[in-house]
């Protein structure tokens, strides 16, 4: 009010069904190649990492996701600002897909490694090796497939 900000949401989101613009909008999307060769964060990597216990692969950010990649994916919950329906399908969230449950060799390599989390086999929520041999347990995903005739 008269110039003076007297309250913030900070990074509150609403998210809506109803049809918009920006709802359709494709999100540019590089090859896996190209994603391993360039973004900083697979950099050193031969491959996107793969879920021990259930068959996609992380996607550590949006920005990262592979145009040529036809199976699922784990994105963070921040790629629901960017979700366009026309270009990606959502099949679920990781915390209410059905896993294979985390193995007794990852819970004990995961404590081992000094983590803390609580965690126990058969614990359902995703999990994997990154390429230096470190269990992880990641932030929720959004699980996502692209649609067929999509890509670019």
């Amino acid at each position: 009010m008269n110039g003076k900000k007297y309250f913030s949401m900070g990074s509150i989101m609403w998210f809506t069904n109803l049809d918009h613009g920006r709802r359709h909008q494709n999100l540019p999307l590089m090859t896996m190649a190209e994603n391993l060769k360039f973004s900083k964060n697979l950099r050193g990597k031969a491959a996107y990492d793969r879920y021990d216990n259930y068959d996609a692969i992380d996607v550590s950010t949006y920005k990262e996701i592979p145009s040529d990649y036809d199976g699922v994916m784990g994105v963070p919950v921040t790629f629901l600002d960017k979700y366009n329906p026309d270009q990606f399908r959502i099949l679920g969230l990781s915390r209410y897909t059905k896993t294979k449950g985390m193995s007794k060799e990852f819970v004990d390599a995961y404590y081992k490694s000094g983590q803390t989390g609580t965690i126990s086999e058969g614990h359902p929520d995703l999990c994997y090796y990154d390429h230096n041999k470190r269990p992880v347990v990641p932030y929720m995903r959004v699980l996502i497939q692209i649609n067929k005739g999509t890509k670019k």
